[in-house]
């Protein structure tokens, strides 16, 4: 997936810290491989060792309050993931 400029220029973006950003993108591609909508179901529970296995991502940092995702119940919700899907889609046409 690409992420365009425009996109980096985003507040929430460029004014993340560095480890966020990193989480943040691989929650992007771990959405882009196996949840479409953008949220990733029943994890609040899930293990540092779960979370490393499932994108890389420390747990540590999910549980955060972050603006580039937020907790909804159990799912997690990773936000710009379907503005990013709109501007690859556009892209391609």
């Amino acid at each position: 997936m690409r992420i365009p400029t425009d996109m980096l220029g985003v507040p929430a973006i460029i004014g993340a810290p560095s480890d966020e950003f990193g989480a943040w993108v691989r929650l992007v591609l771990l959405c882009e491989r196996d949840y479409p909508d953008g949220f990733i179901p029943d994890v609040s529970g899930c293990t540092s060792r779960a979370w490393l296995a499932l994108c890389g991502v420390d747990k540590e940092i999910v549980d955060r309050e972050s603006q580039l995702w937020e907790w909804r119940g159990d799912d997690l919700f990773v936000c710009y993931f379907n503005d990013l899907i709109i501007a690859n889609e556009e892209d391609l046409l």
